[in-house]
């Protein structure tokens, strides 16, 4: 995988919306999460494996390239890092907007 460059969205529908891109349909991909808010994405293990130490598991894309989330991040922004190997999502609570 390569991937790289910064985007910021909001989680919709227990949904991240992923850069186009990335072309993750197209790949195998995995994750794990680091902590309740951090979560890699590769399409290798070995990089997910040098991030923590959890459990490495298949991550689901839909035909509308979209990262399907818990639904405990309902309203969240969310980074998206590309990291050369890896895509890191850091979810974060949205305070209220005026």
């Amino acid at each position: 995988m390569f991937a790289i460059g910064e985007e910021k969205t909001r989680v919709v529908r227990g949904k991240v919306s992923m850069p186009v891109q990335y072309k993750l349909r197209k790949k195998n991909i995995q994750g794990i999460w680091v902590g309740k808010h951090l979560l890699y994405i590769s399409d290798e293990t070995p990089p997910l494996r040098s991030k923590g130490s959890g459990t490495i598991f298949d991550v689901h894309i839909d035909t509308n390239n979209c990262l399907h989330v818990p639904e405990r991040y309902e309203g969240f922004k969310t980074t998206i890092r590309g990291c050369i190997s890896t895509i890191e999502l850091v979810f974060e609570e949205a305070k209220n907007e005026v």
